[in-house]
């Protein structure tokens, strides 16, 4: 067991070891609004449901919320309301069509729901 290197990766990202999808998503690519390129990495896929509730980073300066969605990446959006200093947040993630081409998401402030962001088909 002494030469072996299984947990060690290199930061670069070397193409000798399959990412996490589930960590990483796909690329940066996914960006959101992009489930052509999801669909195009995903070939072979018939059917695909993403539901997931992650946390959630907010900027106050431009009430901007981020969210990292397995698969399908960092999506961020602008909320119409301010979050107060100190608060909790988590979103929920709900795609939409069998084949991904959109996304619900809901923003919980201390566990209720303030605000549904959708984009794409939904």
């Amino acid at each position: 067991m002494s030469d072996c290197n299984c947990n060690q990766t290199k930061a670069s990202g070397g193409d000798e070891h399959l990412p996490n999808f589930a960590v990483a998503g796909f690329s940066d690519a996914a960006s959101a609004d992009n489930f052509d390129n999801l669909r195009a990495q995903l070939p072979d896929v018939d059917a695909l449901r993403i539901q997931v509730c992650v946390g959630a980073s907010y900027d106050p300066a431009t009430r901007k919320v981020c969210v990292q969605v397995p698969v399908l990446g960092k999506i961020c959006f602008t909320l119409p309301i301010p979050i107060p200093v100190g608060a909790q947040l988590k979103a929920c993630v709900d795609t939409c069509g069998i084949i991904p081409c959109g996304a619900k998401i809901t923003v919980f402030l201390n566990g209720a729901a303030i605000y549904t962001y959708k984009f794409g088909c939904c």
